[in-house]
Parts: C-alpha cells; sequence; structure tokens
C-alpha cells in the first residue's frame, strides 16, 4: 500500500510543534499535527506519517504552521518522506 510522511521544521531548524498537515485523496481528507511528549519509555515522533491504501498521488498539501501561517506544497511524491520547511 502507498504512503507519504512529513517533517515540519521552522526557519530556525527546529521541530514545528502545533503544525497541522492536511490534504485530500479523492473524497478523503487526512489530517494530523505534530505533537511532542514523552510516557514511560516512549517518545511521539514528530515526523508525520499517513497511509494512502491504493492511491498513487496527492494533487497539494496544506500546513498551517504554528505562527497561523498557511502554505501549500504541490508536486510531493507519495512512498517517501518530505521536508517542508516554514517559509519567512
Amino acid at each position: 500500500h502507498k504512503w507519504i510522511g512529513f517533517e515540519l521544521q521552522t526557519p530556525s531548524g527546529r521541530s514545528a510543534i502545533g503544525a497541522r498537515v492536511v490534504f485530500t485523496c479523492n473524497s478523503l481528507t487526512y489530517m494530523d499535527e505534530v505533537h511532542s511528549g514523552r510516557g514511560y519509555q516512549s517518545h511521539y515522533a514528530t515526523r508525520l506519517h499517513f497511509g494512502l491504501g491504493k492511491q498513487e498521488a496527492i494533487s497539494e498539501v496544506t500546513v498551517r504552521w504554528p505562527t497561523g501561517q498557511q502554505e501549500t506544497y504541490r508536486g510531493l511524491e507519495v512512498g517517501q518522506y518530505h521536508l517542508l520547511r516554514q517559509r519567512r
């Protein structure tokens, strides 16, 4: 099955805790937020991973950064992680 992943960074190079990623494949909308935290012998990963089933492509991804700024990214291939950096 197909998948896509994202790692989000602020202009200073830090993980974008609180950023929200949204995109649509056919009629399904996918959304997740970057979290941070720890539990007993565990840690939330700051990378986001989405299972896409049999979807071969996504048209665009929208990121709402913790600052409230919103950006759209296009042309991202499935089957890999993408590093998305917030523009200044």
